[in-house]
């Protein structure tokens, strides 16, 4: 853990302060999450920053989050971040796309009721037909 420097030149004055509020804007369909850090009396953000996947890389908004507070605080960004291992192999909740077919589907469990909107595939399949992992951030599905 990064200890706090009060008064130091570590950081952005953001970083420095208490008196800030972080919003999260994740856009998936462009690969990339904005973080916007405003005053808590102000309505324009003070500082933002930015985190977008290469397109070879599988996208986590996570990840994406943790890259994009810190350019906004003006720190270094780890190269555990830049460089997080891809993923090996296919879960419930991920986002996978087809070799023919570059439609993306939401992986189900096998014997799960499929949405009511939205492309899905079972697991089996996706792992049968080794579908390609495009998002694995796994925020709406309980593990």
């Amino acid at each position: 853990m990064m200890a706090k420097v009060f008064g130091g030149a570590e950081g952005s004055e953001t970083y420095r302060k208490f008196s800030y509020s972080v919003e999260f804007l994740p856009d998936r369909k462009k690969r990339k999450v904005t973080a916007l850090i405003r005053r808590t009396s102000d309505i324009d953000p003070r500082h933002v920053g930015r985190a977008k996947a290469a397109p070879s890389d599988c996208f986590n908004v996570h990840i994406g989050k943790a890259i994009a507070l810190r350019r906004a605080l003006g720190l270094a960004v780890p190269d555990e971040y830049l460089n997080a291992p891809q993923p090996t192999e296919v879960r419930v909740g991920d986002v996978v796309e087809g070799h023919a077919v570059k439609d993306t589907a939401l992986v189900i469990s096998d014997d799960a009721w499929p949405p009511i909107s939205g492309a899905w595939v079972p697991l089996k399949y996706a792992r049968q037909y080794e579908f390609r992992i495009i998002d694995d951030s796994r925020e709406e599905v309980g593990e």
